[in-house]
């Protein structure tokens, strides 16, 4: 029997995939990368976990499913490449490691990105890591105006796919794009953010404040709901309508800051397959923080000796 993994040596594994995806990419346009803290190594960590369990179980069954193609759809891709500002470190995006971690790779990834910069890289990045340049497309819009182009690419190969939508806030993809993604065969996985709380808010009496709510949750649930919870309650009832089984996962920077990272999926008459795995991810990605991360990928590229700061009263230990 395979001994259980200590949540340091999960962590530091997944840590090191990223580290090293990175590498691969990171001599591509050096100066175009996307920053932000080490907590957002523990989002990748979640979607780079299931573009491995996702294409494991979907190349199997695409018969089954009557498709050809398995595909991953990334909205708001960024350039594949993002520099850990608080670590000091590079680590790879999702549409790179989605082309470097399954071991039974993706057919096709389409990936939206609207900063032409950017868009420019990552293409670049993956003409690198994936050779083929008909194996993937990047889209240099706004993901609202190339959603339905995007959609029909995946549609023409008759495709099964995994799609990430990373929100950085409330902009960039709209309920009626979001509609669009749930009528198509896919799981989705997509990023919430608490401060959706204070918008809402401020939609009593900001205009633009009021727009962009009835944007992201759809004007019809929005004018609805008297309170937050209310929304919050009609908006998950009218995603489980069309995706049977959701999961929430914490995604905490150890400072006392949180968002949630979601996961979709169509309940099956057999059950899903991705039930046993997603609570194996949610009890690793409660247990483990940001600040916790940040430490072991000093650790990794060698800006730290140790955890003994962490772990303070405790035993020194290394990686």
């Amino acid at each position: 029997m395979t001994k259980r993994k200590t949540d340091l040596e999960w962590l530091g594994d997944h840590l090191r995939i990223l580290t090293e995806a990175s590498e691969r990419v990171r001599s591509i346009e050096p100066t175009v990368y996307n920053d932000f803290n080490a907590w957002t190594t523990l989002k990748l960590i979640g979607v780079k976990f299931w573009q491995r369990i996702y294409t494991d179980i979907i190349q199997e069954h695409l018969e089954l499913l009557r498709k050809e193609c398995m595909a991953y759809l990334d909205v708001m891709a960024g350039s594949g490449l993002n520099r850990i500002r608080d670590a000091d470190c590079f680590v790879a995006g999702s549409s790179i490691l989605a082309a470097l971690v399954p071991r039974k790779p993706f057919h096709y990834i389409v990936s939206i990105e609207s900063n032409r910069s950017r868009a420019v890289a990552l293409e670049k990045r993956l003409i690198h890591v994936r050779g083929n340049q008909t194996s993937f497309k990047v889209f240099a819009q706004e993901a609202d105006a190339a959603i339905r182009d995007a959609l029909g690419e995946l549609r023409d190969r008759k495709s099964h796919f995994m799609a990430f939508v990373d929100y950085q806030g409330m902009k960039g993809f709209s309920r009626e794009s979001m509609d669009a993604l749930l009528r198509e065969p896919c799981d989705i996985w997509f990023t919430f953010f608490p401060n959706i709380k204070r918008s809402v808010a401020l939609s009593e009496w900001d205009e633009a404040n009021l727009e962009t709510c009835r944007n992201f949750f759809g004007r019809r649930v929005f004018d609805r709901s008297a309170t937050y919870d209310d929304l919050i309650g009609n908006w998950t009832q009218e995603l489980l309508l069309r995706r049977q089984i959701l999961y929430p996962f914490q995604i905490q920077s150890g400072e006392g800051y949180s968002y949630e990272l979601v996961f979709m999926t169509k309940r099956t008459k057999a059950g899903s397959p991705y039930v046993n795995a997603a609570d194996d991810l949610k009890r690793r990605l409660d247990s483990i923080k940001g600040d916790f991360a940040r430490m072991v990928l000093q650790v990794l590229t060698g800006k730290q000796r140790d955890l003994d700061s962490y772990f303070s009263g405790r035993p020194p230990f290394s990686l």
